[in-house]
């Protein structure tokens, strides 16, 4: 015959025997004292289950918390570095601009030299012509 503390202690039923005639045989022999025994160590055991679930659930929290912020440190981040581009664009865009503008220019001075020079020229070539 099995010791009526072992038989506390190794007896798992299935939730819908709690309260079967099998159960009730099962228990009736052990004193109340191995029972509430048996009852406080699965308490515990659960108490401790459930105090590291909850434990793994605060880190999980704490762990969500800092990839949030890290998460919106990198967005901060990357509008700013969308604003950045998009200021340097607009500088190459201006200086695109700038360029074109003074190439007109340098066309127009070059082409103002073109003249002066034949202008110079032709000057020389009249004087030269009055003088022979």
């Amino acid at each position: 015959m099995i010791e009526s503390t072992t038989k506390a202690r190794n007896f798992k039923a299935p939730k819908d025997k709690y309260v079967s005639d099998d159960f009730i045989v099962q228990i009736e022999g052990t004193p109340i004292e191995d029972i509430w025994a048996c009852y406080s160590e699965y308490m515990i055991q659960g108490v401790t289950v459930y105090s590291r679930a909850f434990a793994a659930n605060q880190q999980a929290l704490k762990d969500y918390e800092l990839l949030k912020k890290q998460n919106s440190a990198l967005q901060d981040g990357l509008k700013k570095a969308k604003l950045y581009m998009a200021n340097k664009d607009k500088k190459i865009e201006d200086f695109g601009k700038e360029k074109d503008r003074v190439d007109k220019k340098i066309k127009k001075l070059e082409e103002q030299i073109t003249n002066l020079t034949r202008n110079l020229n032709n000057e020389k070539e009249e004087k030269k012509k009055a003088y022979d």
